[in-house]
């Protein structure tokens, strides 16, 4: 019986799926998705996902309309934004609009992957990533 958190990943770019998969490979069961059709089935077989990653910039979609649907569809699992190369504007959109529970980097740690399953408050990251905007102007 696998008690491992589950985390369903959408990520077009390999070298980065590959970091996020084998950062927590100990820790959490990982299911990988190149696709926007790709991770509805996989959510259709694991509903129940502790965690679902995904970009923001995607080659045939728009990540914010399909965070919007994601949480529309399955509300009762987290999201969590893999915002590398995101526009840190589209990113406070996001959050504004509760599309999200937390941002992530890669290589991600276990302290980092918790945080995403139980916290913080999306207005926390909003006022998180609004002043880090605005330290980016200043400087």
């Amino acid at each position: 019986m696998n008690l491992k958190p589950k985390m369903i990943a959408l990520c077009e770019e390999p070298r980065v799926m590959r970091a996020l998969v084998s950062s927590t490979q100990n820790w959490v069961t990982a299911y990988q998705a190149e696709t926007v059709e790709q991770l509805h089935r996989l959510l259709e077989n694991h509903e129940q996902a502790t965690v679902v990653v995904t970009q923001l910039i995607l080659r045939n979609a728009a990540g914010n309309e399909i965070l919007s649907d994601l949480r529309r569809r399955y509300p009762r699992n987290r999201f969590a934004l893999l915002a590398s190369y995101a526009d840190l504007s589209r990113v406070i959109e996001v959050i504004h609009n509760g599309l999200i529970d937390s941002l992530i980097h890669v290589p991600l740690s276990k302290g980092q992957f918790l945080n995403a399953i139980s916290g913080p408050a999306p207005v926390s990251l909003a006022v998180a990533a609004s002043e880090t905007m605005m330290q980016s102007r200043a400087a």
